[in-house]
């Protein structure tokens, strides 16, 4: 099953995201919005719960929309001085937060 949510995750945050929804959602919460609802769309070859799917998709929208993994990472990397090992560090603890909710959420 991890698998699955795993394949689920890549094609809706990475194959089905496209430029415009990667360079606006974190400034625009309807870009974010609509992002998050095509994120949950391969969800729906693993549950058709509508509570796990808000769950999944409305944390999608917080996580990216506030970019939440910055502020794992904010103590240890000025916002302005961002290095090539803190945006690595950023795309890990933002893809863990995704997949940790998917994981727990479908369990």
């Amino acid at each position: 099953m991890y698998l699955k949510q795993l394949i689920a995750h890549i094609c809706g945050d990475y194959f089905f995201q496209n430029s415009w929804m990667t360079t606006r959602k974190q400034d625009s919460k309807a870009v974010c919005l609509i992002h998050s609802l095509v994120y949950c769309l391969p969800f729906l070859s693993l549950t058709l719960n509508p509570f796990a799917l808000l769950i999944i998709g409305g944390t999608h929208f917080l996580i990216d929309h506030y970019s939440v993994a910055r502020y794992f990472i904010k103590p240890k990397f000025e916002e302005r001085t961002l290095t090539y090992s803190a945006v690595l560090l950023i795309f890990a603890v933002d893809n863990l937060l995704h997949l940790t909710i998917n994981y727990l959420t479908l369990s």
